[in-house]
């Protein structure tokens, strides 16, 4: 499945950000071990999910900005259903 642009990706959901922040975030020892594969062997290439994994360590603040992203979700939903 591949997506042109950000408006054909699918809609993200409450659930899907609490499965992201709590199981997809690298650990500190994650990151670390991957700095130092990274460091010690730089011919290698990576495998898929570690290249994931070097994406997500490369993002200033990541945790942090799902959570705020996960917050406005949340928000939004609480509003549209209070409105109605």
């Amino acid at each position: 499945m591949s997506f042109r642009g950000v408006s054909e990706l699918p809609a993200v959901n409450w659930c899907m950000w609490q499965k992201i922040v709590t199981t997809m975030m690298p650990t500190d020892e994650e990151r670390a071990k991957l700095q130092e594969f990274q460091h010690a062997a730089d011919d290698l290439v990576l495998g898929s999910a570690e290249q994931f994994l070097s994406m997500l360590c490369s993002i200033p603040d990541l945790s942090a900005r799902l959570s705020l992203w996960a917050f406005k979700l949340d928000y939004e939903t609480t509003e549209s259903v209070s409105v109605v």
